[in-house]
């Protein structure tokens, strides 16, 4: 385990880089965006994850989000609105006809602060105030990683002084073949449904049955088809975490577990260039492929979606684990 300065804010403040290892893995995370910058399997000399070269990097990227955890309430929300308890509030569209991760303001793009480590394990908190980014109430949440046994485990929790919105998604990049595309991956999902887009990107609020060339049941490559879309892996988030996705490339395979009721599946077609990490692909279109671990989007304006509104008393929690192992 180490702690080092990884920079300095456009503002001027620290923001350090911790390195872990256990378990035949190894992980860097950074304070900025709760980033996993770097995740390795014993054995191999290649990051499984996009990482960016300086801290300057990430904060030039307007959007990607590249392994940081989206919040406070990630994905999108349609209109850049909602009411909650009978009042509109209004957010910052930074996308058309929606907000994407909460805006500027989203934790995937604030400093949360290292609170706890060891050899194996690292723990983050952010605080933010009543009314960053439009959302009511001041929220409290936490990101524990735990390396065991070839697994990455990865504890969100979050608690709120208010009624707020709250979920948060691990949004990292994965690239286990060390190619500069990810249409050569194996891609196995634990779902028969989705919920469909319409024209903002948006979800309709209908749940459908995944049509042929969107069903990963069985397993297939990527390919070269764009995919941005929420995967139902539940009607509910679980008590422990349960099989979402297999990811298979380079002799490495990725067995992704959650709690979470939900998954989306980004092909990162509009991932825009960046200095890369020592030892990651460097970023770009279709450069990794995200798996994000997730309540269903825009559920605050979508009735029969799970309900992504925290009360004060409640703890919102979401359990994923990152299972990793050498193939052949």
């Amino acid at each position: 385990m180490s702690v080092r300065l990884f920079g300095e804010t456009a503002e001027g403040e620290p923001v350090r880089a911790v390195r872990i290892a256990g378990g035949g893995l190894s992980a860097e995370f950074i304070e900025w965006g709760c980033v996993t910058r770097d995740l390795r399997l014993e054995g191999l000399d290649r990051s499984l994850v996009l990482g960016l070269a300086t801290l300057r990097d990430y904060e030039a990227m307007a959007g990607g989000h590249v392994g940081a955890v989206a919040g406070r309430c990630a994905n999108r929300i349609s209109g850049a609105r909602f009411v909650l308890d009978g009042r509109e509030h209004r957010l910052e569209e930074n996308v058309p006809g929606a907000t994407l991760h909460s805006g500027s303001a989203g934790f995937g793009r604030a400093l949360w602060r290292l609170e706890d480590h060891g050899a194996a394990h690292a723990r983050f908190r952010i605080r933010q105030e009543d009314g960053a980014g439009g959302f009511p109430g001041a929220i409290e949440a936490e990101a524990e990683y735990r390396l065991e046994d070839r697994a990455l485990l990865m504890v969100l929790t979050a608690q709120a002084g208010a009624p707020t919105l709250c979920n948060l998604a691990q949004h990292s990049y994965f690239n286990l073949s060390g190619e500069a595309r990810i249409d050569d991956h194996r891609l196995t999902l634990a779902a028969g449904r989705l919920t469909p887009l319409g024209a903002d990107m948006c979800p309709t609020g209908d749940v459908r049955a995944v049509s042929p060339a969107e069903d990963f049941r069985e397993g297939r490559l990527v390919g070269a088809r764009s995919i941005d879309v929420n995967y139902v892996l539940a009607e509910a988030p679980r008590a422990e975490p349960a099989s979402a996705a297999r990811l298979e490339a380079g002799r490495v395979m990725l067995e992704v577990e959650t709690t979470a009721p939900g998954l989306q599946v980004y092909t990162a077609d509009g991932l825009g260039p960046a200095l890369a990490a020592p030892g990651a692909v460097p970023p770009g279109p279709r450069a990794g492929l995200c798996l994000e671990a997730q309540l269903w989007p825009d559920a605050v304006n979508r009735p029969g979606f799970p309900s992504v509104v925290l009360r004060p008393g409640e703890v919102w929690r979401q359990k994923t684990r990152l299972r990793l192992s050498a193939r052949g």
